[in-house]
């Protein structure tokens, strides 16, 4: 009876997980305590975190309790990406990986080839971005592969992008893009906290900076348009890490001692920028509060704390009321070292559920 309940249950959380429409989603609350339950379950946002060959996910609220997910990756460490809804983005040396943390589904997707004419482009002189998100016009997840060649100095840095279609499991150029031109003004990806994408809408984003001036900014790559497009900071301001709180697009810029948030309260408009809060850089209970500081989300009760990843990617709850730092403990049995660090939100359906976008193991 145990294992028929079981089965019950996993099958009901397949039905509800591949509901397409919210509002469905939440009607189907008053059919019985375990469906509300198991809603309630599916309707929350909780943290993916990476530890070498290992991905966990935790409750918002106890970040310290880790639940193991298995995702294939050959015993090689895995990087995290990003992700969109319930997928999440890894990639391994040998491949990329898309799994669905909702169903445990997953899909392996070997890397696009690497063609590029000149012989200066070394191997050690390429730098691999990828990002994920949700194009609502064709009801497609893509994820974007940037390759920024780059030789000695920088002097002849380049471009080359590629689109990957969830719907038609294919790797192509993308439509139009508008960086066309070689060489490339800025540089992005030469360091693990400016490799991350940040997902905001349907654009996933970079910090990048001019080689020849003192001049930073966030490169983005919209997925609907695959087009790709710069925002500029608040004046004086540099990006060393790009985020997101609230939905809404963040950067970090450390100066004197001192980590200044901003954030961009309406999507491209300059003016729009916001300093959010300010905290100092310290040696805190032993653990070095550096200024490679990224807010992942709001706590739940009323927004009063907020979740911090440092750039040595230990854990700290902000509290906006103190200005107080907690260090997050990680059971350290499971995890000796952090990663990579996202929010997974599932309040969020794709509008359609097609069989595209059911992954199976391959």
């Amino acid at each position: 009876m145990a294992k028929a309940k079981d089965f019950a249950d996993d099958l009901t959380r397949d039905i509800i997980g591949r509901l397409s429409d919210p509002k469905s989603v939440r009607r189907f609350k008053s059919v019985s305590k375990s469906w509300r339950s198991m809603i309630s379950e599916i309707q929350r946002e909780d943290l993916v975190i990476v530890s070498g060959c290992r991905v966990y996910s935790a409750d918002l609220d106890s970040p310290h309790i880790l639940k193991q997910h298995y995702v294939p990756h050959g015993g090689e460490p895995v990087i995290l990406r990003g992700s969109c809804n319930s997928l999440i983005l890894l990639s391994s040396h040998y491949n990329i990986i898309l799994s669905n943390k909702l169903s445990g589904d997953y899909q392996l997707i070997p890397y696009p080839e690497i063609i590029t004419s000149e012989p200066y482009y070394k191997e050690d002189s390429m730098f691999l971005l990828h990002g994920l998100g949700y194009d609502s016009v064709d009801d497609d997840y893509k994820i974007v592969q940037i390759i920024w060649f780059c030789c000695v100095n920088h002097c002849l840095s380049r471009f080359e992008f590629k689109v990957f279609s969830l719907r038609n499991k294919i790797w192509r150029s993308p439509k139009r893009t508008s960086i066309k031109s070689s060489p490339v003004p800025y540089i992005m990806g030469s360091n693990f906290n400016m490799s991350k994408a940040v997902l905001v809408g349907s654009s996933v984003h970079w910090a990048a900076h001019y080689e020849q001036k003192s001049q930073y900014l966030v490169f983005a790559f919209d997925l609907t348009t695959e087009e790709s497009h710069e925002i500029e900071l608040p004046e004086k301001t540099k990006a060393d890490v790009v985020g997101t709180l609230g939905g809404n697009l963040t950067v970090t810029h450390s100066k004197n001692e001192v980590v200044d948030i901003w954030v961009m309260k309406e999507y491209k408009v300059k003016a729009s920028w916001t300093h959010a809060f300010r905290i100092p850089i310290v040696i805190y209970r032993g653990i070095y509060v550096s200024n490679c500081i990224r807010p992942i989300a709001y706590s739940r009760n009323g927004g009063q704390k907020i979740l911090l990843e440092c750039g040595d990617c230990s854990l700290f709850w902000y509290d906006l009321g103190n200005n107080k730092l907690d260090v997050v403990g990680i059971n350290e049995h499971q995890v000796d070292e952090i990663y990579g660090i996202t929010l997974c939100s599932y309040s969020q359906l794709p509008k359609s559920t097609g069989n595209h976008l059911l992954l199976k193991p391959s």
